[in-house]
This record gives C-alpha cells, sequence and structure tokens, in this order.
C-alpha cells in the first residue's frame, strides 16, 4: 500500500477501514489482559506494587518558569553552547506558552505571533549560540588587547 491515501479504490478503503478497526478491537483486548494481571500482581503483593495507579501528583506536575528561572536557564544553556553541547533537546522539553515564549522574550526576539515548537526551539538555540560566541569574541578580545598591551 502507497502512502498517498487518495489514490486507493473504495474496495481498498474499506479493507483498509476494517483492518484499522480489527487493530483497535486487538490493543484494546490487550490493554484489558494487562491490566488484569496489573491488578493480580497488585493483589498478590500488595507490599511491594503500587497500591493504586498514579498519576503526576500535585509536586510532579510541571510548573512554568517565572523571570528569575528563566533568566538561569537561559545562562545554563548559553554555558552549555558555548562548550558546543547540544540544547535543543532541554528545549523541546518546554511548552510553547508560556516556557518557550517567556525565554524568546528574554532574549529580545519579538512578541508577534509563535512559530511551530520546532522551529521556535531552533530560532532560540541560534540566538543562544550567537549570544555565546559575541560573549566569547569578547573575552577573548579582551584577552589579545591585554596581550597586545604587554608586547609594546
Amino acid at each position: 500500500m502507497s502512502n498517498n491515501l487518495s489514490s486507493l479504490d473504495r474496495d481498498e478503503i474499506r479493507l483498509l477501514v476494517k483492518e484499522l478497526a480489527e487493530i483497535k478491537g486487538v490493543l484494546q483486548e490487550s490493554s484489558r489482559q494487562l491490566l488484569r494481571i496489573e491488578r493480580r500482581v497488585t493483589a498478590a503483593f500488595p507490599t511491594t506494587a503500587p497500591s493504586e495507579r498514579t498519576g503526576r501528583s500535585a509536586s510532579e506536575k510541571r510548573r512554568y518558569l517565572d523571570e528569575q528561572a528563566a533568566h538561569h536557564v537561559i545562562a545554563n544553556l548559553k554555558v552549555r553552547a558555548s562548550k558546543g553541547e547540544q540544547i535543543e533537546t532541554e528545549l523541546r522539553g518546554y511548552v510553547v506558552k508560556p516556557d518557550l515564549q517567556f525565554v524568546a522574550r528574554i532574549l529580545g526576539m519579538t512578541n508577534t505571533k509563535l512559530p511551530p515548537k520546532d522551529e521556535l526551539v531552533r530560532l532560540i538555540s541560534t540566538r543562544l549560540r550567537q549570544s555565546a560566541s559575541v560573549t566569547a569574541g569578547f573575552h577573548e578580545g579582551a584577552t589579545n588587547s591585554g596581550y597586545a598591551e604587554k608586547v609594546r
């Protein structure tokens, strides 16, 4: 079967829908069986297995960045970028609104409509790398000018 679904005829589409329904049924049955096994294990080992299925607790929920935390994240990412480390993975761990939006605003990027997350991550990482290289250039220029004065 090709990736272009519009080229399929009606019979192929009916077959595809039927197969998807069968797959969905198999997944539901597997989920029921796994839940049954989980309940039996929990009943057999009540002190070892957690007593209930847990979602995120209040302490585990993601907190959004405030101004101080955003500045700390930016400083940390600049240091990592100056060492040539990957920073995109960490940036992708943040939500677009408000975290990445806040970071972009602190970095002086426009307040216009935000691009998609991947694009925003790329733009922020580029800005951080530029900032790190400019900072490194200032430090290098300061050391070189001091060296030049000593040589004269």
